[in-house]
């Protein structure tokens, strides 16, 4: 699939699945929590777009359950108290988003999550949004280290 544009939005990520029922923006705080414990995809952005290798964007991680003891309100709890955890191991993308982001640079994140069941399925959607992020700015984005499994392609850089 070509370059397609300068930027994609989180909103424009969210309409990549359009089969999915994601939650509206909410602040990441420890008290602003999704209240289901099913297992997910969530997207977390920032309030102010962050330049790219091409273009700009508010999207800082795309992220995914991976057990059933973690569960989306787990899941983003952990990215919310990060900021005041010391334990939290310092290259995860919790502690990258909370001292790096939150702290150092001021920016908000807010989240939006979907409830999806199957484990095969949630791999499928975070490996589709990533790969649409990195055809638009030919990176992964801030909080995202690497590409999920089979999820790498060589990227055609004609526009």
């Amino acid at each position: 699939m070509p370059i397609v544009g300068p930027s994609a939005k989180a909103v424009d990520l969210q309409n990549v699945k359009t089969n999915l029922s994601w939650s509206g923006w909410k602040t990441l705080s420890p008290t602003s929590l999704p209240p289901t414990t099913e297992q997910g995809v969530y997207i977390l952005r920032s309030n102010q777009p962050i330049g790219r290798l091409r273009g700009e964007s508010d999207v800082l991680y795309v992220g995914i359950t991976k057990s059933h003891k973690d569960g989306l309100k787990n899941r983003i709890e952990n990215h919310a108290i990060a900021s005041n955890a010391e334990n939290v191991h310092p290259s995860s993308a919790s502690r990258y988003l909370a001292t790096d982001l939150m702290q150092q640079i001021g920016i908000q994140v807010e989240y939006s999550c979907a409830v999806v069941h199957g484990k095969e399925d949630r791999n499928i959607i975070e490996r589709d949004l990533l790969k649409f992020y990195r055809e638009h700015h030919i990176e992964l984005p801030p909080g995202n280290a690497c590409m999920p499994e089979g999820g790498y392609e060589p990227l055609s850089l004609r526009p």
